[in-house]
């Protein structure tokens, strides 16, 4: 009988659309494979998907109930378990948000991060940053609170409505957004 410690993960968006659990296997004979998947299609009640390789298999699954299930029978063979943090992240997921569960928000303030299409090409970069000047430009405050690296355009924000703003305004631009959570926010013990 194997004795192994599986890294875990947080999930940061849903797999394959849908899936909010995962495992994989560590090296496993096609025998093991087999006997997994037909163990995994018998007892596990959610929709499923299975990835195989050469070596390893993994086994996406949607139901919290089913992934216990999995690692309690064959913990043993799993070299990597990625689930949510708890039920808040799991929902949080399925409204199809990209969660990043951190000790510290982005540079400490920021909630947001948004990253943009083609933005390493330097023409690219200077019509974004004024764009980014543009769409985030109120009047009524004395210092704007964003924050854009230099050298790939990701945009940090720290305020709900002005990341509404920037999808909004230039969402055909954007290549992904993160939301990052705390532990702490997400009541967890990491």
């Amino acid at each position: 009988m194997r004795t192994l410690t599986a890294t875990r993960a947080y999930t940061g968006k849903l797999l394959y659309g849908r899936y909010a659990y995962h495992a994989r296997t560590v090296k496993i004979t096609r025998e093991e494979r087999l006997a997994l998947r037909r163990w995994v299609k018998e007892n596990c009640e959610g929709s499923h998907r299975f990835l195989n390789t050469s070596n390893t298999l993994s086994v996406y699954l949607s139901e919290k109930s089913d992934h216990q299930r999995l690692v309690d029978a064959h913990g043993s063979v799993m070299g990597h378990i990625r689930s949510p943090a708890n039920d808040q992240h799991e929902a949080l997921l399925k409204q199809g948000n990209h969660i990043e569960v951190r000790d510290k928000l982005y540079y400490n303030r920021y909630r947001y991060r948004v990253g943009f299409r083609g933005a390493w090409r330097e023409a690219t970069r200077r019509e974004l940053l004024d764009d980014i000047r543009t769409a985030l430009h109120d009047p009524g405050k004395n210092k704007q609170d964003y924050q854009v690296s230099g050298r790939d355009c990701t945009l940090y924000l720290g305020q709900d409505t002005d990341f509404t703003m920037v999808r909004l305004s230039m969402g055909d631009r954007i290549w992904q957004t993160t939301v990052a959570y705390t532990f702490d926010e997400l009541n967890t013990t990491d």
